[in-house]
């Protein structure tokens, strides 16, 4: 599906270029204190607090203002630009948001707590490398993907992805009761899963307005199944340059 493109709301733009909540704070997923010490070296931080839960309300409604609070199907890609339609393997609803003022407002709340390694990689083939691993390589964080992907998961789906940044729109702590996500279940289920290689796992648990940020490179991972209530969330992808 091609993206969206709108004008994002002002007053949209005007909250988020505001300081993020004082309860704000980030915290190192240490692999090996969570049991997985196969990933002892990779990177996740979990950043509590990013965005209030109003600021996670706008950005939601302004989503869905974009696509006419119509929610697709979420498709899979199968290559050579192509999408199926696989709910075995992805099942949840989905709006494409093309916006490059909103995810610069993101970048700017989300690059304080980075750390100055992983702004700049230099010789770091365990997060870089997309086939082999590459030695003696530099890579500068130039941005976020303008393409925002919304979505929505409910108790009858599961969804795996492989996506850097993670805003958890809601979580376990909330109702929706407003709007078009009138909800009186609150949610269960949802947490993104690290999966271990002896059949063991570490749960980030969803909390509105928390950001999780990983690496690609091998960190297995899944978006457990929504047992109950609804979990919105929205995904893009951290880009980098390289430099010659």
């Amino acid at each position: 599906m091609a993206g969206t493109t709108m004008v994002a709301p002002k007053a949209l733009l005007h909250t988020l270029s505001a300081a993020p909540p004082s309860t704000c704070r980030a915290e190192r997923i240490d692999f090996e204190k969570a049991g997985l010490p196969e990933y002892r070296d990779k990177f996740a931080v979990l950043i509590h607090d990013l965005f209030s839960a109003e600021e996670c309300k706008r950005l939601l409604e302004a989503a869905e203002e974009s696509q006419s609070n119509q929610w697709e199907e979420a498709m899979v890609n199968i290559g050579n630009g192509r999408q199926r339609l696989m709910t075995d393997i992805r099942s949840c609803g989905r709006i494409i948001w093309d916006n490059s003022e909103v995810v610069e407002q993101l970048l700017a709340r989300l690059k304080p707590h980075l750390p100055g390694n992983v702004c700049h990689l230099e010789n770091c083939p365990g997060i870089t490398g997309l086939g082999p691993a590459k030695r003696n390589e530099t890579w500068i964080l130039e941005r976020l993907n303008e393409r925002l992907r919304f979505l929505r998961y409910t108790s009858d789906g599961k969804e795996i992805s492989f996506l850097t940044v993670h805003l958890y729109l809601n979580g376990q702590e909330d109702r929706i009761t407003e709007g078009v996500h009138q909800s009186t279940q609150p949610l269960r289920g949802g947490a993104t899963r690290f999966f271990g290689f002896k059949n063991n796992h570490y749960d980030v648990i969803p909390a509105r307005g928390a950001v999780l940020v990983f690496q690609h490179r091998g960190l297995y991972h899944s978006g457990e199944e929504v047992e109950k209530g609804t979990k919105y969330t929205a995904r893009t992808d951290v880009m980098y340059r390289k430099v010659e």
